[in-house]
């Protein structure tokens, strides 16, 4: 791992071609099957605390968002800007004081966290300094039980130094210990692939949670170990 010693603050807009090449520390979670749901209000306070100094260091506001739908329809849910705030946090979570009766329609898919917002990271050319996303592997029906649920990544880029750093496998592991996980597993890694001099792009961070993170095939079927995984990781223990 590359010792990096940048302050924890505000960093200056990166050149366009380093937006996919700006170096992270990615963590996933795989949470365990009857795991506390942290789109749930109550559960998701406990996340957003653990989560909560890691955003204060993105270099400016930060963006939520969400992919929900109306139970037994295709139609999807609208929440307009979601920031990070309380009102925020109530405005998309289920059986929050603002959702406790609206949220008993929905049904929830994934989440995504920007620090700072993905429209200013495009404006910037640079990625961001925070990325925290997660899906419900509940949303799909299956005829066999799941293996885990929730799928979580958290990446944070090497630039905001080392003692972030060290934090933040203590505050991944407190996620995990709540959410009882069978697996976390980290990489060092760049946001993207850089596919020419254009300033394209594949095998995003963003992309990990809907796609590229495990093996062709069904992972729910397999046992639950770093061998599901697309790509070399490495097991952090949960203890």
């Amino acid at each position: 791992m590359r010792n990096v010693n940048l302050q924890p603050h505000k960093m200056e807009a990166a050149p366009a071609n380093s937006f996919a090449s700006r170096i992270y520390d990615v963590y996933v979670i795989l949470g365990a099957p009857d795991s506390p749901q942290i789109w749930d209000w109550q559960n998701w306070q406990k996340v957003a605390n653990t989560l909560e100094p890691f955003v204060k260091l993105g270099r400016d506001k930060t963006a939520i968002r969400t992919t929900q739908f109306v139970k037994d329809s295709r139609k999807s849910v609208s929440f307009g800007p979601i920031g990070w705030n309380e009102k925020s946090h109530q405005k998309w979570t289920h059986n929050s004081p603002a959702t406790i009766e609206t949220s008993k329609d929905w049904s929830f898919l994934q989440m995504e966290l920007w620090s700072p917002t993905w429209s200013i990271c495009e404006r910037e050319k640079c990625a961001p300094d925070v990325f925290f996303a997660f899906r419900n592997e509940m949303f799909w029906p299956r005829k066999t039980p799941l293996k885990f649920n929730q799928t979580i990544i958290v990446a944070l880029s090497e630039l905001l130094g080392n003692t972030t750093r060290d934090d933040a496998r203590t505050r991944i592991l407190q996620i995990s210990s709540e959410l009882n996980s069978p697996l976390v597993a980290y990489q060092n890694r760049t946001w993207g692939r850089v596919l020419n001099n254009s300033g394209m792009f594949d095998n995003s961070i963003q992309d990990l949670v809907t796609t590229g993170l495990f093996k062709v095939g069904d992972y729910q079927s397999r046992p639950v170990n770093l061998q599901t995984f697309a790509g070399e990781w490495t097991l952090l223990p949960l203890s």
